[in-house]
């Protein structure tokens, strides 16, 4: 029975793990396209500046 238990307790941790890295990947890609869209707004900036 205790190995039961163990068990169960290891894959809940396991899923728990796993849907923590799924938050923080989809934070960093959104951090990530928002770098990518500030520079464009750099970009577009200068270019005005420079007209």
């Amino acid at each position: 029975l205790n190995e039961i238990l163990n068990q169960e307790e290891l894959s809940f941790k396991f899923t728990i793990n796993e849907k923590n890295d799924y938050k923080e990947t989809i934070l960093s890609e959104s951090l990530e396209n928002c770098k990518i869209s500030s520079t464009i707004l750099d970009i577009n900036q200068e270019k005005r500046e420079k007209s």
